[in-house]
Order: structure tokens, then C-alpha cells, then sequence
């Protein structure tokens, strides 16, 4: 589950603008444990309807919004840290399997 501050709507979304928001919940769909992601351009383009400029675009507004963090992988995809001042993951028990929850307890 992404758990979304309303600052970051109320706040943040009239200064980044829809298309970098659209980008941003689509990188945070992929968020690990870690607040990082690597989701390439196409999945990205794919997740939001928007094309290859308007994902760059938004990239751009996100990184100078300090609300991303991009790390270059040259060959492979960038990997993205979330700023998580306004999102955070966390998993649903619904989505734990029975055998992991038995041994928790």
C-alpha cells in the first residue's frame, strides 16, 4: 500500500504540476523495502499514458523537487529513492502468506 501525505497533494502538486505527479505514484507503485525502485522509461511511459519527453520532463521537475533521487546504472535502468517526507509502503497483513504469519506469531 501507498500511504500518501496530504501535504504532498495540498502542498507540493500545484508547484510539480499533474504529469510528475502521475510519474511519481507510477515509480512508487514499484517501491521496495528500501524506498527505492527501478522501473525503466517504457514502464514508466506505459504506467502514466504520458510519452517519452513528458516522463523526462517530469523526471526533471521531480529530481529539482527533491522528492526523487535518481542513481545512474549505465546499461541498466536508473534506480529511484522516493523522498519519504510525503510517501511511504507499507504491506497489508492481507498479503503476508499464512506461513510467515504462523511463524511471526
Amino acid at each position: 500500500m501507498i500511504n500518501v501525505d496530504d501535504r504532498l497533494i495540498t502542498d507540493v502538486l500545484p508547484e510539480i504540476k499533474p504529469n510528475a505527479f502521475a510519474v511519481l505514484m507510477a515509480i512508487a507503485k514499484h517501491l521496495g523495502r528500501n524506498n527505492s525502485c527501478w522501473p525503466n522509461q517504457q514502464t514508466l511511459q506505459k504506467i502514466t499514458g504520458l510519452g517519452r519527453d513528458a516522463v523526462m520532463a517530469a523526471l526533471k521537475t521531480l529530481y529539482n523537487s527533491n522528492l526523487l533521487i535518481k542513481q545512474e546504472r549505465p546499461g541498466y535502468s536508473n534506480i529511484y529513492t522516493i523522498n519519504t517526507e510525503y510517501i511511504s509502503i507499507s504491506v497489508e497483513c492481507d498479503t503476508i502468506p499464512s506461513s510467515i504469519k504462523e511463524n511471526a506469531l
